[in-house]
Parts: structure tokens; sequence; C-alpha cells
């Protein structure tokens, strides 16, 4: 159930499309704007006309990382390191939840989110990435998963790299929305695949047996 539950995290990838789809003048810019602008209430320089569709698809994408990650981790691997990164997964969940419910405003006046919401995105980030890492050094530990654990290590470590370049301003010449969606995307993505894969054995166990 838990792997199924991942895959509708691809949701995400939809409503950013959608979302993006109604940018006109100037259309979204994938680099060069950043993904709450997506999500922003209110027309200024920044006008988002489906922010409700984007804002959803936050919400969403927080409740499918939080149940998910309950019911699949687990299966994965156990003890104290796949403990802690059940729990930092639990915390990107919530921080997915934040951005959705408290989207950014080109008039803070307006939503009195600013604060929430980016507390919410960092949560969401760091947590994700750091709890895919820890995960996949919990399997690499138990010898379990291989090839998901050095996938997951690596996802990990490449989001928290992009994520600190982020904050520090450094976009490595990609925009500023390309290295937040470096920092981002990469959990989704994880979660992709960990529900293919998964499946995937599962089935190949049922057909054994």
């Amino acid at each position: 159930m838990g792997s199924v539950v991942y895959l509708l995290s691809a949701q995400y990838f939809v409503a950013e499309w959608v979302a993006a789809a109604a940018w006109n003048d100037p259309p979204y810019s994938f680099s060069d704007n950043y993904i709450s602008d997506l999500g922003v209430i209110g027309c200024s320089d920044v006008c988002s006309p489906r922010h409700g569709v984007m804002n959803a698809g936050f919400v969403m994408l927080g409740v499918i990382v939080a149940t998910g990650s309950f019911l699949l981790i687990r299966r994965l691997a156990s003890g104290g390191l796949a403990r802690a990164a059940l729990m930092l997964m639990l915390v990107s969940g919530a921080g997915d939840i934040l951005v959705g419910l408290f989207p950014g405003s080109v008039d803070q006046d307006v939503s009195g989110s600013s604060p929430f919401h980016a507390i919410g995105a960092f949560m969401a980030i760091f947590a994700g990435n750091a709890g895919i890492a820890i995960l996949g050094t919990a399997m690499w530990r138990r010898r379990e998963h291989l090839v998901l654990a050095g996938y997951s290590m690596a996802s990990g470590a490449v989001g928290l790299v992009a994520l600190a370049s982020f904050g520090l301003d450094i976009d490595l010449g990609l925009g500023v929305g390309a290295i937040e969606r470096v920092a981002a995307d990469p959990i989704v993505i994880w979660m992709v695949v960990v529900g293919i894969v998964t499946l995937i054995t599962q089935s190949a166990r049922r057909t054994r047996t």
C-alpha cells in the first residue's frame, strides 16, 4: 500500500505544469521563477491564476509523503536510523502542508503567511532530503536493497547541496528556480522510484511463492 501511495506523489508535477500553463504575460519560467510563485495569491509583479491548483498539490504532497513513509519505511529498514528517517519524512510532509496552507503572496498584508510559508518550505526540503539520505544509510549498513540504498544516499546528498546553494543565493548558472528544483524535486522523484521498485519487488516475490 505504501508503494502505491508513494507513486501518487507524481501529482505534484502535474499540479506544477497545470499551474504554470495558466501564466501568459510573462510566461512562467521553470529556471527563473520560484516554485512558490505558482501558488502566490494576488496579482502584482507575479500573478498565478491557478494558484489553488498548486497549493492543493502542496497539501496533497504533504499527506502523501507522511502517509507513504509511515507505511513503507519500516518495510525497507529497521533500527534507529530508520526511525530517524521516518520522523524526518513526517516533518517533510508537514512542511509541504504548511507551504500549501500558507501560500506566498505579493502582498504580505493580505496573507500574513510569509513566515509559515518559509518555515514549511525549509522543513519540506531539508527534512525530506535528510530523511532519504539517512534511510539509504540504514539500508546500506544492514546490506539490504543496496542499489536503492546507494541511490537514496546520493539523491539526498544532491538535494542538500542544492538547498545550501539556494540558501546562499548560488544558482550555479542554472537560475534560481532551477537550483530550487534540484533541491526539492529529488524527494518526489525518489518516492516515485521507490514506489516502482518496491512494487516490482513485491510482485516478484509473489511470483516465486
